[in-house]
């Protein structure tokens, strides 16, 4: 190599003197006399020449099985991610009341979690969740009950829903108040349109897409049951959720809707 040392004891083949030097048994001993500088011939298959080629060879059969291990690992994960997203969300629910408030089943929804409530079976609507976050930019904030009765006065006075009530559904469910008034306002403006008019059933909570509905007895019913529901699809959630009172609502099937109209 033209340096002023060489490994290994005299006589010694390259193969041995590396090997000796990466097991530590090498020894390095200083030539008696300069050595000339190896010049390496492409053409030369002998010798150094010889053992440079077989270390080439090797490093490169190393590069592309590394290649192939990190290629087979990242579609190995890959297809970890695809199959956990694939269960959704509620995979990661830790929760200790089995989940009784669903409504309407499947979703296109792409980024379920609004405020730490899993909302993927929420709607049919794939754009359910955008509607959401849209009106919720719009309410101003909310330190109390009248608040919120300041913004359903605003944007639905003919409501029979109050302030009062979802203040303390939420309240009582531990549940973001905000994420309660928006869906009060896209579900049925405050129970002033849609199916909620007949039904008091505010944030539409356990009515399926095919027809089937429930009817609350009060206003404040239907009410608690959104908050009830949106607790018991919240992430991460340690204490036990509420369920809604079955005495404050009747189950209509598909097919009975004539019977609340």
């Amino acid at each position: 190599t033209g340096l002023p040392y060489t490994l290994g004891a005299p006589g010694s083949s390259p193969s041995q003197n590396i090997s000796q030097y990466l097991t530590g048994t090498s020894v390095v001993q200083k030539p008696q006399t300069p050595q000339t500088p190896i010049t390496l011939n492409p053409t030369d298959t002998s010798g150094a020449q010889k053992t440079l080629n077989n270390t080439q060879t090797t490093l490169s059969n190393i590069s592309n099985l590394v290649s192939k291990k990190a290629k087979d690992l990242e579609a190995s994960n890959s297809d970890m991610f695809a199959n956990i997203f694939k269960q959704k969300p509620t995979i990661f629910k830790q929760s200790t009341t089995p989940n009784m408030g669903k409504l309407n089943t499947g979703s296109g929804i792409q980024n379920p979690a609004i405020e730490g409530i899993d909302m993927s079976s929420y709607s049919t609507d794939p754009k359910h969740n955008e509607k959401i976050l849209n009106i919720k930019t719009n309410i101003p904030s909310i330190s109390g009950p009248q608040d919120i009765q300041n913004y359903i006065s605003k944007v639905a006075p003919k409501s029979p829903v109050t302030g009062q009530m979802i203040w303390d559904a939420a309240q009582t469910d531990k549940v973001p108040v905000d994420l309660m008034v928006a869906l009060a306002q896209e579900e049925s403006m405050f129970g002033t349109t849609g199916k909620a008019v007949r039904t008091k059933n505010v944030g539409n909570v356990g009515n399926t897409t095919p027809g089937g509905s429930r009817v609350y007895k009060d206003w404040a019913s239907g009410v608690k049951s959104m908050a009830n529901m949106l607790a018991q699809n919240q992430i991460g959630r340690t204490e036990p959720a509420p369920i809604s009172d079955p005495s404050s609502y009747t189950a209509y099937k598909p097919g009975e809707e004539l019977a609340i109209r």
